[in-house]
């Protein structure tokens, strides 16, 4: 009785049932898993989802296409980036002695690299590589504070202090460069990142090696507010083998009542005097020394040592510098933890090693190593020792 109800019941359901893919069996419903879309049906339908995959492709491949040739209009052809060398244009070269000359690059994006270089300044301490075309090699080189960041016009300007060595094959290249040549840079990378709560800082330079020091100068300056009692003082010794690589000294070196001990036991009683303001300057790097020293006034003091004069860096005089940044952070009424204290080494690799012994290779890359040369036989306890 019950399956007769059943099937009558089926029987009733057979034209809905007939609609879906199901197939009656001993009087139930099965779903039937052969069941097939008529084959115009099925031909249409496997022709709209491959219209919609070709079109999904191609849409994609458009949106990739556009992203790569900003991301290269933006990095290649644009701005100064780390990955690929951008083109610039040598507006200028000025020899400021016999050996160095300041060059002025100017790159053809303008607005977006002074950008790339505000956040290189508040990074540290920065460089950038040039290429050599005919021999496919690079150099770093580090670019001079701007002179004056009033003028938004020239803030993407390049300048850089680069010194023409016998046999350099990049400083040479560029020496030789007609203005208006195109020159390929790529960068910027940092070479060290300045911390925070920076009260002195004593920095080594040797030659070329004051463009890091001009960089840390402005850079920690800059950063911090003008009449602030705990704005850092900076003292830069800058050694030279000419006098007229000592940019921005005066012309005829003052006695001094101080002997300075020569590196090789000699002494002299010459200490060269920085250039009074009344004095014209020589060349534009020299009046770009002046304005940051009138600038900064008794926070940055920078003074001038040379070889060919019998003035040398030594051991007093670094111990000196060492001492009076001790007495200076003494005094201040924050906690001595919030001090810190930098003491940089930088230019040739024979001037790092001397004052503070040579860097070291660990895991395929160069790393600082432990302090050594001058500086290991001083009391450099609470300052922290960095080589360029």
């Amino acid at each position: 009785m019950l399956k007769t109800l059943w099937s009558r019941r089926c029987h009733k359901l057979d034209p809905l049932i007939s609609r879906l893919p199901l197939r009656r069996h001993g009087g139930f419903y099965i779903r039937n898993f052969a069941t097939q879309l008529p084959a115009a049906t099925h031909n249409e339908t496997l022709r709209k989802r491959r219209y919609w995959l070709y079109g999904a492709c191609l849409a994609s491949g458009f949106a990739a296409s556009l992203f790569y040739l900003w991301y290269r209009d933006d990095e290649a052809n644009g701005a100064l980036n780390p990955h690929d060398f951008t083109s610039y244009r040598l507006v200028s070269r000025e020899a400021v002695s016999s050996t160095s000359s300041l060059f002025v690059l100017r790159p053809h994006v303008g607005e977006r690299t002074s950008e790339v270089y505000d956040n290189a300044w508040r990074n540290g301490v920065w460089s950038v590589q040039i290429k050599q075309p005919q021999l496919q090699i690079a150099r770093s080189y580090t670019p001079l504070p701007p002179l004056d960041t009033s003028d938004r016009s020239n803030l993407a300007d390049l300048r850089l202090l680069i010194r023409k060595h016998p046999g350099g094959e990049v400083s040479d290249y560029l020496h030789k460069l007609a203005l208006n040549a195109e020159v390929e840079l790529r960068g910027p990378r940092t070479e060290y990142e300045i911390p925070e709560q920076v009260k002195e800082l004593v920095f080594l330079a040797g030659g070329t090696g004051i463009a890091p020091a001009l960089q840390m100068a402005h850079s920690l300056l800059d950063r911090s507010f003008p009449n602030d009692p705990l704005r850092p003082r900076i003292r830069i010794l800058w050694a030279n083998r000419k006098a007229e690589d000592a940019i921005g000294q005066s012309l005829e070196p003052q006695q001094s009542g101080i002997w300075w001990r020569s590196w090789f036991g000699t002494a002299s009683e010459l200490h060269v005097q920085p250039m009074s303001a009344e004095e014209p300057p020589r060349s534009s790097f020299a009046a770009a020394l002046n304005s940051l020293k009138s600038k900064y006034q008794d926070r940055l003091r920078i003074d001038y040592y040379i070889d060919e004069q019998k003035t040398f860096i030594d051991e007093d005089v670094v111990k000196k510098c060492l001492d009076n940044g001790d007495a200076e952070t003494a005094s201040i009424s924050e906690p001595a933890h919030s001090h810190r204290r930098l003491l940089i080494v930088s230019g040739p690799e024979g001037f790092v090693n001397h004052f503070a012994g040579p860097k070291v290779w660990s895991g395929g890359e160069e790393v600082q190593g432990p302090p050594g040369g001058l500086l290991r036989r001083l009391n450099t306890r609470g300052w922290e020792i960095w080589k360029l």
